[in-house]
């Protein structure tokens, strides 16, 4: 068994296997409780057309390599084939969706209000992403919703369909219908800014806005300075559905996350475009770019309280007068 016979699997079959059951079904979708993380409402959800699967608690999704890696917490690509082989010793056939059910892109969220943001603890959540209230307002939204009749608030990213990225403190959701979101600039631009998730991208705006970056960081600070349209994936799972977009520039800026999935995303994009510059050369020891820049913060607050220090004036304790 290959990679691509290892793709092919289907992720029911796979699930099964692991003894995960769905929820319910709804036509070529099926609706599990998310396999790696606790939850009360089936918010995992397996295409089986696609054969991909979307977390919209985690806002995550992929194929069978992207939904073991979270599974067993593996990120090498030969571990991982070797566990996958192991479950998928059994014989498997892909089950025909259900079309008597309904088919509608079904979401377990519902919108209550859409706001400007100023929740106190939204605020205090961006301040802790070190995000500035006034960059995220340019992007985001405050925006209260539902899961079965319970209340929950968050920042809210929309996507080119009118779905939203979820974000809080305590939360990752996301509200169907799933998709990219596209910004364009104002300006005429050969080049688009790649970003798998939106705080990467407000990291991103943040600098831009605040002209701040630790020395010897040239690539990234021309590029601050330069036009450039915008893609934010919202999940690796739509970048094949991208590429036709990410096509029509001649030159595409790579901020992915450190991780399997990201890194295989950048190797695709690379080799589809003209010229691609990999720019999480610059947090290597970072999960991505927003961790990078808290910690960018936390070094240059932590200089600064050192200089202060240094330039205070001391008192010393006298002899007498």
């Amino acid at each position: 068994m290959n990679i691509e016979d290892i793709k092919q699997i289907p992720l029911i079959d796979f699930l099964a296997a692991l003894g995960h059951q769905p929820e319910k079904i709804a036509g070529k979708e099926y609706w599990y409780k998310s396999p790696f993380r606790k939850e009360n409402t089936a918010s995992f959800s397996v295409n089986i057309q696609k054969n991909v699967w979307i977390d919209f608690g985690t806002g995550e999704g992929g194929g069978i390599f992207q939904l073991a890696e979270k599974i067993y917490n593996e990120h090498s690509i030969a571990r991982l084939i070797s566990l996958i082989k192991n479950v998928a010793r059994g014989p498997f056939s892909i089950l025909e969706p259900d079309f008597s059910k309904n088919t509608a892109n079904h979401s377990p969220i519902s919108i209550i209000k859409v706001l400007d943001i100023s929740h106190p603890n939204l605020v205090d959540y961006l301040k802790k992403r070190s995000i500035d209230l006034k960059v995220a307002k340019l992007y985001c939204k405050e925006v209260h919703y539902l899961i079965d009749q319970n209340s929950y608030y968050a920042i809210g990213f929309e996507n080119n369909s009118g779905g939203w990225e979820l974000r809080n403190p305590n939360i990752k959701n996301g509200m169907a219908p799933k998709d990219i979101t596209h910004l364009k600039s104002n300006y005429t631009t050969s080049q688009l800014t790649i970003f798998e998730g939106f705080f990467d991208f407000l990291s991103f705006k943040q600098l831009q806005a605040s002209g701040r970056l630790s020395p010897g960081i040239d690539p990234l600070e021309k590029l601050l300075k330069e036009n450039s349209d915008y893609l934010i994936l919202n999940s690796t799972a739509f970048l094949k559905k991208s590429l036709p977009l990410i096509r029509q520039y001649p030159k595409a800026n790579l901020f992915l996350d450190n991780d399997l999935t990201g890194h295989s995303a950048a190797s695709t994009i690379t080799s589809s475009v003209e010229k691609a510059v990999n720019y999480a050369v610059l947090y290597p020891d970072c999960k991505d770019m927003n961790d990078w820049l808290i910690q960018q913060r936390a070094l240059e607050k932590s200089t600064n309280q050192i200089l202060e220090e240094d330039i205070r004036p001391k008192r010393y304790r006298g002899l007498g007068r």
